[in-house]
């Protein structure tokens, strides 16, 4: 039942931040966000900013929210040190256990803090088969705690959940029906009928479904190439893209999301400020060694 006519119809918003994405949909019309995570909070706040008051339903696979920043900062106190993780055994389950024995002693935010300094090499220790383990059993509750929102973000989704205005739901999108008003969107065990649907289950990292031209040209010269997780694309250590024969570019180089699968966490700004620093002096180093 996934008809692509849906997906070109004004009732479902596929990119919540373009421009005036937003401006169609009227306060009394009934809302279905897909994907439950930060964007979604952010969404729902302008929407109800902008007066909205009818129903709005998210749903996600597992229907987890994420959770919030401690009132006052916490630092690190009582959390392991960053080193430490690195003698764990390179498993997605004693990696968990270790999180979990350790959040008994702290706050886990300061536990989920305390690995941040260290998680690319802890994706480097892990084998093809651990990391993805861990994506499919694991991200999720990972990515609540490590991606938080502020706290008085938090507060006013709450109370917008209490209020009954906002409900979330854990289902499998199964397809749409759509309606001369609206749409049905199949949730497995309920039909929601909804007047318009907002995608913000965040960037499609996995090249093979993206249809920008400059991306579909790259994929079919061979100079990208996907990583078998559909997470990015291969990449060196450097950033420079691995092309389809798994030679290392000398011209062609790419930062965040795309390096994903060789470092995980890409798409903050403290690690996308690193990457950005490191990508320059290579660039500059090249260029001052062609003079």
């Amino acid at each position: 039942m996934f008809g692509e006519s849906f997906y070109q119809s004004p009732r479902y918003v596929p990119d919540p931040w373009v421009p005036g994405a937003l401006d169609h949909i009227k306060p009394d019309d009934d809302v279905l966000i897909l994907g439950t995570g930060l964007t979604m909070y952010d969404v729902v706040l302008s929407l109800r900013e902008r007066g909205h008051a009818a129903t709005i339903h998210a749903a996600s696979r597992r229907g987890l929210m994420p959770r919030p920043h401690a009132p006052q900062p916490l630092g690190l106190t009582g959390a392991p040190a960053p080193d430490a993780w690195l003698a764990v055994e390179p498993t997605a389950k004693a990696l968990l256990s270790a999180l979990r024995q350790a959040a008994t002693r702290c706050d886990w935010r300061a536990v989920v803090d305390s690995v941040r300094p260290v998680t690319q090499k802890l994706w480097h220790q892990l084998s093809p088969a651990e990391r993805e383990r861990f994506a499919a059993r694991l991200r999720p509750f990972w990515e609540v705690h490590r991606h938080r929102a502020a706290t008085s973000v938090h507060v006013a989704i709450q109370e917008l959940i209490d209020a009954g205005s906002l409900r979330f739901r854990a289902a499998r999108l199964r397809g749409w029906i759509p309606q001369a008003d609206g749409v049905i969107a199949d949730l497995g065990d309920t039909q929601l009928r909804v007047r318009h649907v907002i995608n913000c289950t965040g960037p499609d990292s996995d090249v093979t479904r993206s249809t920008d031209p400059l991306v579909q040209a790259l994929l079919r010269r061979g100079l990208i190439a996907s990583d078998p997780m559909g997470y990015g694309v291969e990449t060196a250590s450097d950033g420079a893209t691995i092309d389809a024969q798994g030679t290392p570019s000398n011209w062609l180089y790419t930062l965040g999301t795309w390096r994903k699968p060789g470092l995980w966490e890409s798409v903050a700004v403290p690690e996308l400020r690193v990457q950005a620093r490191d990508l320059a002096a290579t660039i500059n180093s090249a260029l001052l060694a062609a003079r």
